[in-house]
């Protein structure tokens, strides 16, 4: 489940769930899905389109795997309150459950497992910006910043969070530059051009990520850059970039993939690559199998998903 809500929380950013989403609907798949492998981890669903099993193991070997069960709870409104998690299948060993809340509108806003939500932006982030701070509403080249404060904890244990926003305007009005330091220093930064958005984010001194995406929501351009040393603009320890394209369909049809790693130690996770992965989809336009080709010529992998309806 800890995959299954990593994966909802960046697609959700993307994207309007405009009614109850399921498991299925989460997971970025469509149609009766009845079971679906990818990548070493198989989903298993009910007719409804909730999780009844997963099989997981990690990337590195299969010596490290294991199974999850789960029983979802629904209110009178049909609205999926709570997940439990279970460790086998006699539904005795329970690992911990998940709790999910939801706004007035009835649309799902957070996950909350132990004493926490995670909580994640339904509307895709570009129109958020733009619906709350406007267009073509202020002065030419002026610069607006505001402060928002909340109180969190109980009634004698008050803390003051504190955002600083700067929104810059461009000669016709237009917002064209929007940056948000929150209260631990992250910047989290983002321009308009045109049809598109250039998100910034700054979680560390150390690291840089951009992020470019279309009036859709799909994300046209990924730059993760890490530094050896933040005040040195060429101290780059390493790279991942990945520039998307999509067909008619809004499906991402193609990605060009480039990582480097630029010290003889640990830098990243993951190996020098320089490749092109093509995708293909099904009847459903469920994503069931890759080829990726290397530029250097040596080497083109496949991968194929399976997957598995139920019959209508």
């Amino acid at each position: 489940m800890r995959y299954l809500l990593t994966l909802v929380m960046l697609l959700s950013s993307l994207s309007l769930l405009a009614t109850e989403p399921t498991d299925v609907s989460m997971m970025d798949l469509n149609g009766p899905v009845k079971s679906y492998s990818k990548d070493r981890e198989t989903f298993y669903f009910d007719k409804s389109g909730y999780l009844t099993e997963a099989k997981l193991s990690t990337k590195v070997d299969l010596i490290y795997s294991w199974r999850e069960y789960y029983e979802h709870k629904f209110d009178k409104k049909g609205r999926r309150i709570k997940t439990m998690v279970y460790g086998d299948s006699t539904r005795k060993n329970l690992k911990h459950h998940i709790k999910y809340k939801y706004n007035k509108d009835g649309l799902i806003t957070g996950a909350k497992k132990g004493d926490s939500y995670n909580s994640y932006n339904i509307t895709p982030f570009w129109k958020l910006v733009l619906a709350k701070y406007g267009s073509k509403k202020h002065t030419p080249n002026s610069v607006l910043k505001k402060k928002h404060r909340s109180i969190v904890g109980r009634r004698f244990k008050r803390k003051i969070i504190t955002d600083s926003v700067y929104c810059y305007y461009n000669e016709n009005g237009d917002l064209y530059l929007f940056r948000n330091i929150d209260r631990n220093g992250a910047i989290i930064e983002a321009s308009f051009v045109g049809d598109t958005l250039s998100k910034i984010i700054n979680p560390q001194e150390n690291s840089k990520l951009i992020v470019v995406f279309n009036s859709q929501g799909e994300i046209l351009e990924y730059r993760d850059t890490e530094f050896k040393d933040s005040t040195k603009s060429d101290s780059i320890s390493g790279v991942r970039i990945e520039n998307n394209k999509y067909n008619a369909a809004g499906l991402l049809e193609e990605k060009r993939e480039y990582r480097k790693n630029y010290c003889n130690f640990y830098a990243w996770t993951i190996h020098n690559t320089d490749c092109v992965i093509s995708y293909k989809y099904d009847q459903f336009n469920n994503l069931v199998g890759e080829e990726c080709k290397h530029n250097d010529g040596k080497e083109t992998q496949y991968k194929n998903y399976e997957i598995e309806y139920y019959e209508k």
